[in-house]
């Protein structure tokens, strides 16, 4: 037993070279954990669309090569139920038509729903869709006349075509590749449902999401500054936002998005994820080419 004199102990210099030291092996390894963690949420989201591709695939194989519709229309004469994400109500085990019945599994958010990045909130009982965060490209229907005739101005009464709005398309039957035309992509849920719209695109006018400053509808940059995107082809890439639209689109986008483009561009400077909302590819990858569809 020692006295008191000879028991060993901390200096106040000592203590703080130690917290020091803790603190910089913090600040090296939070961020190499949270890179790890990313990397997981990435390939599950991946992994997520590939699965929802496949069901694609086999909607398709049933229906002559047919890809369902981004979503049906509601018209005077009631809704077109055509959409590759149906349902008949809010709530957990509502979903029928559209590409369901060849996937059958939905979890409310997190690890365990297939329709949505582990970025996706969970959703509320009165939610359409919970969990769901993925999008179908708005642009790949029969005939579209354009965001700015659909949004705001007659987006409830189209007549005649209307059937041809609702129609999907035949990917083999592009004249472009379909390797080159986004099929889904990752948005952010609305702020009053926490669900997401069936379709989407770069020019919808946007609004604030359950998760702000994020924009609903907008394509996302959820893993490292990229989000992922499912392709006609059913292949699978990680892309800045800006990549995916070209710079000759860059002034729709702004003009259709308002106040959500100024609101992504701040989000983009704090996260320092650079130009991921202008305009930078060599052709637009959510434009299929077809003669019956205005773009943008």
């Amino acid at each position: 037993m020692c006295g008191k004199r000879l028991c060993p102990a901390f200096t106040l210099i000592e203590l703080l070279i130690v917290i020091a030291i803790i603190a910089l092996l913090c600040a090296i390894l939070f961020p190499v954990f949270y890179a790890a963690k990313e990397g997981a949420n990435s390939a599950m989201c991946s992994s997520n669309l590939r699965q929802l591709g496949q069901a694609f695939a086999m909607y398709a194989s049933d229906r002559d090569g047919w890809f369902p519709s981004p979503g049906g229309h509601r018209t005077l004469l009631g809704e077109i139920g055509s959409g590759w994400i149906q349902n008949d109500g809010p709530g957990m085990g509502k979903d029928n038509g559209g590409i369901w019945p060849y996937v059958k599994q939905r979890g409310n958010g997190g690890m365990s729903n297939v329709w949505g990045c582990p970025h996706a909130l969970p959703g509320p009982p009165w939610a359409y869709s919970p969990g769901q965060n993925y999008i179908m490209n708005d642009y790949l229907r029969c005939w579209h006349p354009g965001e700015e005739r659909i949004y705001p101005f007659i987006k409830w009464n189209i007549p005649l075509q209307v059937e041809a709005y609702a129609c999907g398309i035949c990917p083999d039957n592009l004249i472009v590749s379909s390797s080159g035309i986004i099929l889904l992509y990752e948005g952010a849920q609305h702020s009053s449902m926490h669900n997401t719209s069936r379709p989407g695109s770069p020019f919808f006018n946007t609004g604030a999401s359950a998760t702000p400053p994020l924009c609903k509808d907008m394509p996302q940059n959820y893993h490292h500054g990229r989000g992922n995107y499912l392709f006609c082809d059913l292949h699978v890439k990680a892309l800045h936002a800006g990549e995916t639209w070209t710079a000759e689109d860059q002034p729709a986008f702004e003009k259709y998005n308002g106040p959500g483009y100024n609101e992504c561009k701040t989000l983009a400077a704090i996260l320092d994820l650079g130009g991921d909302y202008h305009g930078s590819a060599e052709e637009s990858m959510w434009n299929p080419r077809i003669p019956s569809v205005v773009y943008p």
